[in-house]
């Protein structure tokens, strides 16, 4: 528009006054065009990012909110940039473990209730739910304001979900350890299969398992599973003539 002339940006003004628009945003990379402001019908906002990060954001925020959804209970943490959904029943430990990863480094999104949606580009995402999601009810202490505590540097407005964290204990009416040969189970979440650990909440520091978890699913992503690696190396030497 900055090469129109100036005729021609007034009837290209007028259009879109005609049209209804009722906001035009000029990103970071793009200088705002005076004669926008000049005008009293389209309300102006310059935006701190670029074009392309502009699009992005809008197209999160319209996915989140109109295509399929779903809330889950429970807390996203983001672990080895990993995101974990920490699932489990009232008691659980769900806030301490929290506070525990926050206090070794890592980032969170949210605590009690994630809002799970699929973005535009077919990513499973995560994000909190309403502004109370800043507080955890921590056993023995109290209600805790996390984002004060540890500061908003430590919290991320949305991120992708890469597996799920269940605190509690095996039912007792299934076997009490995953088959030898299965590296975990899964869950699906709006259609897409997400990887399940169940995870002892009584276990001395549950953090240390859901770091290694995340470390897994990092090896994963490079094609190394500790499953098919360690089949592969009992059956070599069960295969060993005697």
């Amino acid at each position: 528009m900055s090469q129109l002339s100036v005729e021609a940006l007034s009837n290209q003004i007028e259009s879109l006054i005609h049209m209804r628009v009722g906001f035009i945003i000029f990103s970071k990379d793009v200088p705002t065009i005076t004669a926008f402001i000049q005008q009293n019908n389209i309300h102006v906002l310059h935006s701190s990012l670029t074009g392309d990060e502009l699009f992005k954001a809008i197209g999160d925020e319209l996915s989140s909110d109109l295509l399929p959804s779903e809330i889950k209970q429970g807390g996203l943490v983001i672990v080895n940039n990993q995101g974990l959904l920490i699932t489990g029943r009232s008691g659980a430990g769900k806030s301490q473990l929290l506070l525990s990863l926050l206090d070794r480094g890592h980032q969170w999104v949210s605590e009690e209730l994630t809002h799970c949606f699929c973005n535009h580009h077919g990513i499973l995402m995560g994000k909190a739910v309403g502004e109370l999601s800043a507080f955890a009810h921590v056993k023995h202490v109290g209600p805790v304001n996390i984002d004060q505590t540890f500061g908003l540097s430590k919290r991320m407005k949305a991120y992708p979900l890469a597996a799920i964290i269940h605190l509690g204990e095996n039912d007792p009416g299934k076997p009490s350890k995953l088959p030898v040969y299965e590296q975990q189970l899964q869950q699906n979440i709006l259609g897409k299969a997400l990887p399940l650990w169940i995870i002892d909440p009584n276990f001395p520091k549950p953090e240390i398992l859901i770091e290694t978890c995340a470390n897994q699913l990092i090896l994963s992503q490079w094609g190394n599973y500790a499953s098919t690696e360690m089949e592969q190396e009992l059956q070599s030497h069960l295969n060993e003539p005697a």
